[in-house]
């Protein structure tokens, strides 16, 4: 299989460039969506650390177990759906059941429209749904569709939300970005300048700055307030993935299906290093919270901590047994959570480097999690639609 020449990537080019079992591409998509009629969403959650306490309610079946220091053990959590016909039976596995770990008392689960679940991302006290090309936006207390959203040609693969909240930034099939009013549901701006399929786009800190990758090999960064491109970045061989600012908003780091990563000073537009290790597709980054380290999830199947000062890497976590697709750091940067198509969510110490808990449920593979902004909710969803917050 080759790559067109010109560096597009149509969804028919997507199809040529990926095995059938690679499904996190266009093709993949749009075969899902001949099954649920509109299947690829993307979900953005927020306001959950203030208001799913009174919504999840009930006591926690693993309240009064008794653990025992240094042994394992695996327990059920108890479970809330928002459907009968819905199934999650929610369970932790957790290494040592007396460590002082993230481990969920509780979870309730909601159902999204159309089928998959394919990101989640926390904000203030909105939730945005994606059902193919249409962003639904809502109250989170109450459950209900606040503003149905209209404005793509083709399905979204990529969605962001500034530090603030106020504004919700999308990629889409279609080549182009859109930067959406979260509060009014009113279209902002449109960007466009990409030829190939929107797969990322990540705002700075201080959400003055956005940054999207695609499909077309390029990143490109956007000035937020008036739309204009900056500067557009070069040096992936592949598709870019992940895109991810550092918390200071110097670095900007990529990843790509050349199983590469890259820091840029984006700024001046110079490429500061190359980290490689990856044996396939790069599909998730984030940095830990002091910005000195980095977490990479990839269709190898394992998660890996680099140093970023010197690209040196400090850790492989192993233990999933497929490919990942998304990973989390938690707010206090203590945990991280990764999750792909074996179904799991895995925990894992980002302080001793140690496996803490394997997180089950749900049935399909899991597409998406992310920790709320206080930690105390950590938010997945997957292939079916099902989406389980997890509450601590």
């Amino acid at each position: 299989m080759t790559r067109p020449e010109n560096g597009s990537d149509s969804s028919a080019d997507e199809a040529t460039l990926l095995a059938p079992d690679e499904i996190e591409t266009t093709a993949a998509v749009k075969r899902h969506l001949s099954i649920f009629g509109y299947t690829v969403i993307g979900l953005l959650i927020g306001g959950i650390v203030t208001m799913l306490p009174t919504v999840l309610g009930g006591n926690p079946l693993t309240k009064d177990a008794d653990f025992s220091a240094g042994q394992p053990c695996s327990l059920p959590i108890q479970t809330k759906v928002s459907e009968p016909t819905q199934a999650f039976a929610a369970q932790i596995s957790a290494v040592d059941c007396a460590a002082e770990i993230w481990k969920p008392s509780q979870v309730q689960t909601l159902m999204a429209r159309f089928g998959a679940v394919w990101w989640v991302a926390p904000d203030n006290n909105l939730l945005a749904t994606v059902s193919g090309d249409t962003l639904l936006i809502w109250d989170t207390q109450s459950q209900k569709i606040k503003y149905t959203l209209k404005g793509h040609k083709d399905v979204i693969h990529a969605i962001a939300v500034s530090p603030d909240g106020k504004t919700l930034a999308t990629g889409s099939a279609d080549k182009v970005i859109k930067l959406w009013d979260m509060q009014t549901g009113q279209l902002k701006q449109t960007l466009t300048g990409h030829k190939g399929v929107l797969w990322a786009v990540a705002f700075t800190p201080d959400g003055q700055t956005l940054a999207s990758g695609a499909g077309d090999r390029l990143i490109m960064i956007w000035d937020v307030k008036t739309g204009k491109l900056i500067r557009t970045l070069t040096g992936h061989k592949d598709r870019l993935f992940p895109v991810a600012f550092s918390p200071d908003g110097k670095t900007l780091a990529s990843g790509g299906r050349d199983k590469l990563i890259k820091l840029w000073d984006w700024r001046t537009g110079r490429e500061l290093r190359t980290i490689s290790g990856h044996t396939n597709a790069v599909r998730a980054l984030a940095f830990t919270p002091d910005g000195q380290q980095m977490v990479s999830a990839g269709w190898d199947g394992t998660a890996r901590l680099w140093d970023v000062e010197t690209g040196a890497e400090r850790h492989i976590f192993t233990g999933h047994s497929d490919r990942l697709v998304s990973l989390t750091i938690s707010p206090d940067g203590k945990t991280l959570a990764t999750a792909g198509i074996d179904n799991t969510i895995r925990l894992w110490s980002l302080e001793q480097l140690t496996p803490l808990a394997t997180l089950s449920g749900h049935s399909d593979w899991i597409l998406s999690v992310a920790f709320s902004q206080d930690g105390s909710q950590l938010i997945s969803g997957d292939r079916e639609g099902t989406i389980a917050i997890w509450q601590k």
